[in-house]
């Protein structure tokens, strides 16, 4: 298992597609009015000009359609986009001051925004519209990552008085909870096509196979990306900030495997594709580096 890392921008990596696209914010880590949204092609990075105080590309679709969030001049609202044949749309939120766009499957844009009075709730946007996605029972939600079925993973709480996120999934009009009952907080961050999904269960990485949570981490951790080959990637939570991959049971830091790092530590692995690229967040002296680790063969 060994790959190379290039270097795309001061800045982080968020999300690639098959096609090897890579999107993320460049700019400084210490001064959020420099920060912008960025499609990288070929390990070069272009600024999507949006006018706002600041902007970030969260996600990438199979055409090449990237979604993001920006934050007005005066800094009241956050808003999400869609930018597509050098057009940029905006996203309708739920009547409140907060649209987060997570994912998008080319079809259907996911993720959360508030309404007037402020609770945070998961939604879908398809076809000019936005729909609130309902809840398991609780006030909130969160939708994180839609896979290309349509099934969307997230979050959301069982009741008012639940004091933990549940992860779940939405899938043919319903809510559904996955994962292990009663582990504690837990949270689903991506999904696969065979409806696998990943997160942190009780501060632990895990796979969520229906009611049970896989454990995959030897540490505290997140699994934040899988692939449809199941490998699966995310960063430790126990202070010692190292990008991670999993793949057929085994943990690797993806420091120790990776070539070509001139001195960056890989921090956060965000996401992977089904060719096994992997876009991660690194550290160089104090600045955060966007990059792109490809894999060997």
């Amino acid at each position: 298992m060994k790959f190379t890392a290039r270097v795309i921008t001061p800045g982080s990596a968020n999300d690639v597609n098959d096609n090897g696209l890579v999107v993320g914010w460049t700019g400084s880590n210490t001064n959020a009015a420099t920060q912008k949204a960025f499609i990288a092609v070929d390990g070069v990075a272009t600024v999507i000009p949006i006018n706002a105080y600041n902007s970030q590309s969260i996600a990438i679709g199979p055409d090449n359609e990237v979604v993001g969030t920006a934050t007005t001049a005066d800094r009241s609202s956050v808003y999400g986009w869609k930018h597509e044949h050098n057009q940029l749309t905006m996203i309708p939120g739920l009547g409140g001051n907060l649209v987060q766009p997570a994912d998008t499957n080319g079809t259907i844009i996911v993720g959360s925004a508030n309404r007037a009075d402020r609770v945070t709730r998961a939604f879908k946007f398809e076809n000019g519209v936005t729909l609130d996605l309902g809840t398991l029972g609780g006030p909130g939600a969160v939708a994180r990552a839609v896979n290309a079925r349509g099934t969307i993973a997230g979050d959301s709480r069982l009741s008012a008085s639940d004091r933990y996120m549940r992860p779940c999934l939405w899938r043919d009009g319903q809510v559904i909870q996955i994962g292990s009952p009663n582990r504690g907080n837990g949270w689903a961050y991506d999904i696969n096509d065979a409806d696998i999904a990943v997160g942190s269960d009780n501060n632990m990485a895990v796979r969520y196979e229906g009611d049970q949570s896989i454990v995959l981490s030897t540490m505290a951790a997140m699994a934040s990306g899988i692939n449809n080959d199941g490998w699966v990637v995310g960063y430790s939570r126990d202070g010692s900030n190292i990008g991670l991959l999993w793949v057929d049971g085994r943990q690797y830091d993806l420091n120790s495997i990776t070539d070509g790092l001139d001195g960056v530590s890989i921090v956060n692995a965000n996401a992977i594709n089904n060719h096994g690229e992997i876009v991660c967040t690194g550290i160089r002296g104090s600045s955060y580096i966007a990059l792109v680790l490809e894999p060997v063969a």
